[in-house]
């Protein structure tokens, strides 16, 4: 068989090669993005008896144009009134201009009408999210002194009727993460 023809195999089989590496990354890259972003978690009805305690309430706490550290720090102080922290606090690409804005499934739903009580007039949006798990946004104006109620005078809601609420396995000691 003469050289150049060994050459030209070698050639065509480096660039099918190639073709396939590519290939295989381009997939790879379109999977990982369009990928979900974590667990699907459900609500189901659960009877709390007539008052909606802090340890029944899951939340996640999001950076979103306020002071490096705050989101952090608000999530620590949260967890101290036995609030559930779904998620470690994280940054978001989106900026809000609002310093607190909660989100969870409506703006009435007891879970976001309990966490409301901590924050001087918050933002209260509901997305009709099924988890019922509530997102605190804290944006550009936020102030922990000015915008935060330590130790409000009620620490629960009262509610007529079960609730629903994340289906997670709760861990009540010190650090409070979910285990969905």
């Amino acid at each position: 068989m003469p050289s150049w023809v060994k050459v030209a195999r070698n050639g065509l089989v480096l660039i099918a090669l190639c073709g396939v590496l590519v290939f295989g990354v381009s997939w790879g890259l379109e999977a990982v993005k369009n990928a979900p972003t974590g667990p699907v978690v459900k609500c189901e009805m659960t009877d709390v008896g007539d008052t909606l305690e802090p340890v029944e309430v899951s939340f996640i706490v999001v950076n979103a144009g306020a002071a490096d550290g705050e989101a952090r720090r608000l999530d620590t102080d949260l967890r101290s009134y036995k609030f559930h922290n779904y998620a470690q606090a994280s940054n978001s690409e989106e900026k809000s201009l609002d310093p607190i804005t909660l989100i969870g499934n409506s703006p009435d739903s007891p879970e976001v009408q309990l966490l409301a009580q901590f924050f001087k007039d918050p933002v209260i949006k509901g997305d009709g999210r099924e988890s019922h798990i509530v997102e605190i946004q804290l944006g550009k104006g936020w102030d922990f002194k000015k915008d935060y109620i330590q130790n409000p005078p009620t620490q629960s809601i009262s509610v007529s009727g079960p609730v629903c609420l994340p289906k997670v396995k709760l861990d009540l000691s010190s650090s409070s993460s979910a285990t969905p």
